[in-house]
């Protein structure tokens, strides 16, 4: 005879975060009853209120092409604008919209450790464009075509324009018939770069990763004795821990491939960081370039 009472007995405990949450949905070309959800809002009933993208950039530089920065830029514009009300209103009702197009869908309960993890159940369940994988793989040696590089160049440029000659480097070795592509070379450092995105593509790019470790170590060890670089760091793109378009299965598999990827450059004293946006990269850069 079967036990329902011992049965129940085993089963965990209720998450006991308690939130509401909700779509938010746009309407990209007005009147064609298109809509995509570009974030999910979520009020606690602890009065906490987060408002967070549920369109990666990626997907966005995938269908906009040269128009995804400003795309992007609206969904900011947005998701502030909703923070505001629900921090001062706490309400998602009444919410006045910064621009035409934009629309609320209706409030759902959920359950959940914390209000990150209500933000998760809501992309999971309103926002098809987060699980598709529209990051194309890259070449090693090409940062040219690579547009995570090129947004972490561009805004280092904008920082410090005369920093703009070290970029795509080329390194050339005695015991090498091919010249190295280093992302940026400069009398002072030697720093790749590249991407850790949860994906069908997460190993490629973890092998792309570990190749331009090995770039890092063939500088090292070339460069010469009389003057050596200060600094030799891989520089990795990665989403933040509490980025909601993510599951936590997805988020602690990067922080095992990050792992690896440290443990493989301790061994040669090349330091491996991550940055969750190119202004975090650039501030990174900039440090090591001025030596601090």
């Amino acid at each position: 005879m079967i036990n329902f009472d011992g049965l129940l007995g085993q089963l965990p405990d209720l998450p006991n975060y308690q939130a509401k949450w909700v779509p938010v949905y746009l309407e990209p070309m007005m009147a064609s009853g298109e809509r995509i959800t570009i974030a999910v809002a979520a009020l606690g009933y602890d009065g906490t209120a987060m408002v967070r993208s549920a369109l990666r950039a990626e997907k966005a530089k995938a269908m906009y092409a040269e128009k995804s920065d400003p795309f992007m830029d609206l969904i900011k514009t947005a998701i502030d604008s909703l923070q505001f009300h629900l921090d001062t209103r706490q309400t998602f009702a009444d919410w006045v919209r910064p621009f035409s197009g934009l629309e609320l869908g209706e409030p759902r309960s959920a359950l959940s450790s914390d209000i990150i993890g209500v933000l998760r159940q809501a992309v999971s369940m309103s926002a098809s464009l987060s699980a598709l994988d529209f990051d194309a793989p890259v070449e090693k040696d090409n940062y040219k075509n690579d547009s995570w590089a090129n947004k972490f160049r561009d805004t280092v440029v904008a920082n410090s324009p005369w920093l703009d000659k070290y970029f795509r480097a080329r390194f050339s070795t005695r015991n090498s018939s091919r010249d190295l592509r280093v992302f940026f070379l400069s009398p002072n450092i030697a720093v790749n770069t590249g991407k850790l995105i949860p994906g069908s593509g997460i190993s490629y790019h973890f092998d792309i990763n570990k190749s331009r470790l090995l770039d890092l170590l063939t500088v090292k060890e070339n460069e010469g004795s009389m003057a050596p670089r200060n600094h030799h760091e891989l520089i990795v793109y990665r989403p933040a821990n509490d980025d909601a378009s993510y599951s936590k299965i997805q988020i602690k598999a990067i922080d095992a491939y990050v792992n690896a990827l440290n443990d493989a450059g301790d061994k040669h004293n090349i330091r491996v960081t991550t940055a969750v946006s190119a202004e975090d990269a650039t501030r990174r850069l900039l440090k090591l370039e001025s030596g601090f």
